[in-house]
């Protein structure tokens, strides 16, 4: 017995926009990863607080991978294959064809869109620019797949679609790795290593900058003072505040990783900032908290 034709093509039109939602998803997959390949040289390259743990990094990766897929195939299937479907309708209302380049105009106005939002919002001008930058490189990677088959111009078969997601994504992972491996191994980038110090090194003045700072003897006694145990959040700055004076002991632990180097404070009342870790350069160490569990604070060594 034969199929409606009716149900038939809807059927067609389900397992069309199911597979459209597959190739999307892919390419918002070789996007991430793509933006992981670009971000994980310059954490590497850059002083960071509290990094450096590669296998725990590693690790937490590869558990991402099922997450990151379920993610993309929810945006791709919700979002992208209805928003280029939609703009493929308006375009034909209006123009009678679906061609030219009207998909990827769409993704550089919603990203553009997306960045006066974040500033009429009070969001940082650079912060707004990496949102836009973000919207309309996500909807134009893993729109235009999509836009391929459906564009009454030279339309391209799903299967093709495909194959050129993978082979584009393929070669634009492999030619950024192969970047980021150049730029550490004979390029002017290297792996963050914080200063090694010892109790020789720690002896002296640490400041904020701001009026506060700790002083450490050699005999063992610390003095801190006007230490700011406190941060609270105005209109996104960070405003830094009340100081915090007590004076007691320091000890430092040598026997241990660069990364897990500490100080470790004790006075008559707890200021927040009792565990200090490494960070910096050899010319110029620092010491950091981080105050109310986000915000970086930073002491650096006086000459």
């Amino acid at each position: 017995m034969m199929r409606p034709l009716r149900a038939a093509a809807a059927e067609d039109e389900s397992v069309s926009r199911w597979a459209q939602a597959g190739t999307a998803s892919l390419a918002l997959c070789f996007e991430v990863l793509l933006a992981g390949a670009v971000y994980v040289p310059v954490w590497a390259a850059e002083p960071d607080a509290g990094g450096g743990d590669w296998g725990l990094f590693g690790f937490f990766l590869l558990a991402m991978v099922p997450v990151v897929w379920g993610v993309c195939r929810i945006l791709a299937g919700v979002g992208v294959v209805p928003l280029v479907r939609l703009v493929g309708s308006l375009v034909r209302r209006r123009r009678g064809r679906y061609g030219g380049w009207w998909f990827p105009a769409f993704a550089a106005v919603a990203g553009l869109a997306t960045g006066l939002s974040c500033l009429m919002a009070g969001a940082a001008p650079a912060s707004a620019g990496w949102a836009a930058l973000a919207v309309a490189g996500a909807l134009t990677g893993a729109g235009v797949p999509v836009w391929w088959t459906l564009r009454d111009e030279r339309p391209v078969p799903l299967p093709d679609a495909r194959e050129r997601v993978w082979l584009s994504g393929g070669l634009g992972f492999t030619a950024v790795v192969a970047a980021g491996v150049l730029l550490f191994t004979v390029g002017p980038l290297h792996v963050y290593r914080p200063p090694v110090l010892t109790p020789a090194r720690l002896v002296g003045v640490w400041a904020d900058g701001h009026g506060g700072g700790v002083r450490l003897e050699s005999d063992g006694f610390m003095e801190a003072v006007r230490l700011h145990d406190r941060a609270t959040h105005d209109g996104g700055r960070v405003v830094l505040g009340p100081g915090c004076t007590v004076s007691g002991t320091w000890s430092f632990d040598a026997d241990v990783g660069e990364r897990q180097q500490e100080v470790r404070t004790e006075g008559g009342k707890s200021c927040g900032t009792e565990q200090w870790s490494v960070l910096g350069t050899d010319h110029d160490p620092q010491l950091y908290v981080f105050v109310d569990g986000s915000d970086l604070y930073t002491l650096t060594k006086q000459r």
